[in-house]
């Protein structure tokens, strides 16, 4: 028993962009936090590496690392967010649990009351590091 749940949200499926869909995993992740329950959440804890570092978008890219994290946790949230039904990303980590015998649970993302920051918060975060991160 690892101690964490692996949480599962749209990225870009999400309609309203990337950035969107990053806060709003934040604010699940936080809110579930709270609850009492600890989440790894790919969105949450790679968006500003992927954005800043230029990695490359898609589920191809992280997929091996999305994998090992499964495996280390105790079981999947999926977040029923705009774009979840698209996404190919939960489709294969959804594969991926259910492959490994681990759970997976669904979660109306309104169900655990997250407080959203402004979406211009975080983008202007992640552009302040930006315009500091040079690639070479």
């Amino acid at each position: 028993m690892s101690g964490f749940k692996y949480l599962a949200t749209p990225y870009s499926k999400y309609p309203d962009g990337v950035d969107a869909a990053h806060a709003e995993a934040c604010a699940i992740a936080a809110a579930l936090f709270r609850q009492g329950t600890p989440v790894y959440s790919p969105i949450a804890h790679t968006h500003a590496i992927e954005t800043i570092g230029r990695l490359g978008v898609g589920f191809e890219h992280w997929a091996a690392f999305d994998e090992a994290m499964i495996a280390a946790s105790d079981g999947m949230i999926v977040a029923m967010m705009d774009g979840w039904k698209d996404s190919a990303g939960i489709a294969a980590e959804i594969v991926i649990c259910r492959r490994l015998g681990k759970p997976v649970e669904y979660l109306d993302p309104t169900a655990v009351q997250p407080t959203r920051p402004p979406a211009d918060a975080i983008s202007s975060r992640i552009s302040v590091v930006s315009a500091g991160f040079s690639s070479a």
